[in-house]
């Protein structure tokens, strides 16, 4: 069995990094512990630079959050294309024929969160002293509960750590109360955080933001046809 980490709480993790640098990029999905993890980090990190990976650019509702917690927080939220997006539109996914030619031709290339985060990082003048804060919780499954106590709270090779990694919920929900702030009526929709343009999430959008649905289909015009995925699959597992 490979050796334990010697990081195995998030609190290790933060005064650990804090030694390191004072400046942080945090990866904010708009979730419950993205959220938890800027908190905690507050107290800790002179800057901290939060970025938020975009499925679809300019959605309204996601916008309306992020402009909450850029108040709320006091800092901005960098807009940036999620790694899908791009992969997305580079295979022609979701698209007619009549714009496969255009995707091809733009050729757009692979980028992984780390591409993004280093491109960021170079332009706010921290490409060399930057760490990046995640905020997974070994809590959430026991395939990252297992990762975190193999693996730590720090990764020192990639420059990554989990500030709360070992929070349960109601402390996350102890510490939004403490400090007044609330998470995005996505919670009250899909019980999460949005992340993807399947049946699940669309469903979703197109039910309460009609208008950032139909902006999701300016992008992937036969976005629509999860929809009809989705009646087949039931029909299908009906007539078993």
């Amino acid at each position: 069995m490979p050796e334990l980490s010697p990081f195995q709480t998030g609190r290790q993790a933060v005064e650990y990094v804090r030694e390191k640098t004072d400046t942080v990029v945090l990866s904010f999905s708009g979730g419950k512990d993205s959220l938890a993890c800027w908190l905690v980090l507050r107290p800790y990190f002179r800057r901290i630079i939060p970025v938020y990976h975009y499925w679809v650019p300019g959605l309204r509702f996601v916008e309306e959050a992020l402009t909450y917690y850029e108040d709320v927080l006091g800092a901005h939220i960098h807009r940036l294309p999620h790694p899908i997006f791009y992969q997305l539109l580079a295979n022609s996914y979701f698209q007619p024929a009549h714009r496969v030619p255009i995707c091809e031709y733009y050729d757009l290339p692979e980028m992984s969160f780390t591409d993004w985060t280093d491109i960021l990082a170079d332009e706010c003048g921290a490409l060399e002293t930057y760490w990046t804060a995640v905020g997974t919780r070994a809590h959430d499954s026991a395939t990252r509960r297992m990762a975190m106590r193999r693996h730590g709270t720090v990764r020192e090779a990639e420059r990554k750590f989990f500030p709360v990694a070992d929070m349960k919920k109601d402390e996350l929900i102890a510490l939004f109360r403490r400090h007044g702030v609330r998470l995005p009526r996505d919670y009250a929709i899909w019980g999460r955080s949005f992340d993807g343009i399947d049946y699940y999430f669309l469903k979703g959008v197109r039910d309460h933001y009609p208008e950032d649905y139909r902006r999701i289909l300016e992008w992937f015009p036969l976005a629509e046809l999860e929809f009809a995925r989705k009646e087949i699959a039931d029909a299908q597992k009906k007539a078993r």
